[in-house]
């Protein structure tokens, strides 16, 4: 899934957040080059993350949690089976 698709899927979530999560290793899109042109490419598992990673962001907005503490319990959840759709039928 190409970033266009990512942002489009998941409204509040802006390209500068997918950069910043992705220099902090949060994220791991491929990269594709096709020419001159390169674009990240996302798979099901980061895109996955990325929807739990801004579910916890809006959850924890009045706690103030750090990014690295949101980061943690979206991995959890992920491991725990837990899906967005679950995240929200609660």
């Amino acid at each position: 899934m190409d970033t266009r698709s990512v942002l489009a899927k998941v409204p509040g979530v802006s390209r500068n957040d997918l950069y910043y999560w992705e220099s902090l290793g949060m994220i791991k899109p491929s990269k594709i080059t096709a020419g001159k042109a390169r674009r990240n490419e996302y798979s099901e598992a980061d895109f996955r993350l990325i929807q739990m990673i801004h579910y916890h962001r809006l959850a924890a907005h009045l706690a103030d949690f750090p990014l690295r503490e949101i980061y943690r319990r979206a991995k959890d959840d992920i491991e725990k089976g837990l899906t967005l759709k679950n995240m929200l039928a609660r």
